[in-house]
């Protein structure tokens, strides 16, 4: 920073050469930050393009640099712009998903980190790491995509144009005409959530409502709940596969299934649910109850020194 290895000081002049904001204004800003409690806060659509993931490194730097993290209303966050992020975390019944009880699925192929996908497909049998494991991807011939949107995530998109014309085969359930859909060879329309019976939880962090979502209208056109795609597809693939897939339930049941679950865990939490016959006839959302531990919940506060120079070794020590 002072640039004593290098002969260049990083100071407001330095960065205003590069940034192109006027150096007072940086002095302003970095005066603003200081003398206020501050919190850096970002979403991640900055990250999708080249050297995108500096950005955010930067953040944490300077929220380090500033010295509170971990203090409360400071430090940073990268996840606070969608789905009541910074919300406390209530005491909840939180819905659990289609586990099934056979064998098989995306335990019985090779899996790759989604992010990897076009260096998969450039590069087929080529060796990778992952979390401090060698690996070699697949040999990805046929592709179906169910979820997410690779084409707007992916930070070079000609590149994964390139890379999506190896596969032989590219089937995609979608709702809408989204790049993805338009890069496929065959395109399944999927249900929208107002055209199939549905349960979901408002607020991603803070799970603060259990929601019935009745369908509102008919499937329009050739739309399929994916439900009903998988269970055919299953019937296809073998004899009693639709049975083999559905376990014997309807989708009404899978969602009374999913209820259960989420009942028994509410319970341990001292948080009751009605039967799911009475919850789905009333059709009104469950509030969930405050949880006073996560209001009083700072993130990093184990990591802001109670004393100067104290490590979080020492401290644990100290404790």
């Amino acid at each position: 920073m002072l640039g004593e290895s290098d002969g260049i000081a990083k100071n407001a002049e330095w960065a205003a050469e590069i940034c192109g904001v006027n150096a007072a204004k940086i002095r302003e800003l970095a005066a603003l930050f200081h003398q206020n409690t501050t919190m850096l806060m970002a979403g991640w659509g900055m990250q999708r393009q080249q050297f995108g993931e500096q950005k955010h490194w930067m953040i944490v730097t300077l929220a380090a640099m500033l010295g509170q993290i971990g203090t409360p209303g400071g430090g940073f966050g990268l996840s606070y712009h969608f789905a009541n992020g910074g919300n406390p975390t209530r005491r909840s019944a939180v819905l659990s998903s289609m586990q099934g009880s056979l064998p098989g699925g995306c335990d019985a192929v090779d899996k790759i980190p989604v992010a990897r996908i076009v260096e998969a497909l450039e590069n087929p049998g080529g060796a990778y790491q992952h979390n401090g494991m060698n690996r070699h991807f697949p040999d990805i011939r046929f592709i179906w995509w169910a979820g997410g949107a690779n084409f707007t995530h992916h930070q070079d998109t000609n590149r994964l144009i390139r890379a999506w014309q190896k596969p032989e085969l590219v089937v995609i359930s979608e709702c809408f005409w989204t790049a993805a859909a338009k890069h496929a060879d065959i395109v399944l329309p999927a249900t929208t959530s107002f055209e199939r019976n549905d349960l979901t939880m408002t607020g991603d962090y803070s799970n603060q409502h259990l929601v019935p979502m009745k369908q509102v209208v008919p499937p329009r056109y050739e739309a399929r709940n994916d439900f009903d795609v998988f269970a055919e597809l299953s019937e296809r693939w073998e004899k009693g596969g639709y049975a083999r897939f559905t376990e014997g339930k309807s989708q009404l049941q899978w969602l009374e299934t999913f209820y259960n679950v989420a009942r028994q865990r509410g319970a341990s939490q001292q948080v009751e649910l009605p039967p799911f016959a009475e919850f789905w006839q009333a059709n009104q959302l469950i509030e969930m109850p405050e949880n006073p531990d996560s209001e009083r919940f700072i993130r990093f506060a184990d990591f802001c020194p109670r004393s100067a120079g104290a490590s979080v070794k020492n401290r644990q020590r100290q404790d």
